[in-house]
């Protein structure tokens, strides 16, 4: 397996550890051939070692399994590898209500599923919708793609069959399981209603705001009127995504709320599909999967480190560590990951 380098690493020999003997650097950008992984010791919660058939030990913090140039455009632009050097998100949890999710090479065993149309755990993909999302997520690049957080803990509860046949008592039925059942972090919803149901709202509004955040896309109408999205996005308590291209742009497609939380990557982003292949796909659904990867990197970060950082707390972290763009008049934030971990470390 070739792994490649994010920053200088020092090479230990014959131990996984720091205490080992330093036997030279490797710098940032050079590729290796290594044999294997190790449990080893413990650099900013991260115990995870590579050794190569000379028994050098290498920590994993400062490499990615990828070469950052066939990493999507998303991760390489908002340098997402920059946060795999502190965490792969492998301490959050984060629940996706779409359309299921297809088995995939590039895709790992989800802990936990759920269908909410024949009630029980198969949770089929028969859309490609949730699969793609999920891989943005997720995925563990072990053939094509990577997601934001490629070691997160992964919850899939089916509430569509179809992108954009959503039903409101799905909904509120995963939203009850992934926050009570799974205890998750994250909640992915990367689809929503156009009218404001108070059952929804207050299925939401239920949600420990402590526990769980609502990561959701806007919608894809192209609407420029202020009250323009869809539910649950746009209640205050949710996360609510558009979506720009590799230049920050939003795309023409997104909803131009004005209560928009921020803006991720949208446009023309591979990422996993039905019968192990990849697709291209663009929406504000995908850039919502982006962030809740983001979001989950950031939330396994917290609990590594044993922050004293809240959900509601980091989400006005993020916004206010976002870049502020315009278009027509119409202001949105752009996120920017590395200056939020910044500010969060």
């Amino acid at each position: 397996m070739k792994i490649f380098t994010t920053k200088d690493v020092k090479i230990r020999y014959k131990h996984p550890g720091t205490s080992a003997q330093v036997k030279g650097v490797i710098y940032k950008g050079f590729e290796i051939e290594v044999e294997g992984v190790v449990p080893g010791e413990s650099l900013e919660g991260n115990s995870k070692w590579y050794f190569d058939k000379h028994d050098n030990y290498y920590w994993s913090g400062g490499f990615v399994e990828q070469p950052i140039a066939e990493l999507g455009w998303g991760l390489r632009t908002f340098q997402i590898p920059k946060l795999w050097q502190h965490t792969r998100g492998a301490s959050a949890k984060v629940a996706v209500l779409d359309t299921g999710m297809s088995a995939h090479p590039d895709l790992g065993q989800i802990v936990q599923s759920r269908d909410f149309y024949n009630q029980d755990d198969s949770c089929p993909d028969i859309d490609g919708h949730g699969t793609h999302c999920i891989g943005i997520i997720a995925a563990g690049g072990v053939q094509r793609v990577t997601g934001v957080a490629p070691d997160c803990q992964l919850f899939v509860g089916r509430i569509n069959k179809a992108n954009g046949s959503l039903r409101k008592e799905r909904l509120i039925a995963g939203l009850k399981w992934a926050a009570e059942i799974c205890e998750a972090d994250i909640i992915n919803i990367s689809a929503g209603l156009f009218d404001d149901f108070d059952d929804v709202r207050e299925a939401v509004a239920a949600l420990n705001p402590g526990k769980t955040m609502v990561v959701a896309a806007i919608g894809n109408d192209g609407s420029h009127h202020a009250e323009a999205g869809l539910y649950p996005a746009k209640y205050e308590n949710c996360v609510s995504v558009g979506a720009v291209d590799v230049k920050s742009a939003l795309i023409s497609e997104t909803d131009r709320f004005a209560g928009l939380t921020v803006a991720a990557p949208g446009h023309n982003i591979e990422s996993t599909s039905l019968s192990d292949g990849y697709i291209l796909r663009s929406g504000t659904s995908m850039a919502s999967a982006f962030v809740s990867g983001l979001m989950a990197l950031f939330v396994s970060y917290i609990k590594e480190n044993a922050l004293d950082v809240t959900l509601p707390q980091l989400k006005d972290l993020l916004v206010n560590s976002a870049d502020t763009r315009s278009v027509d008049n119409y202001s949105y934030k752009v996120i920017n990951p590395v200056k939020t971990f910044n500010n969060l470390r």
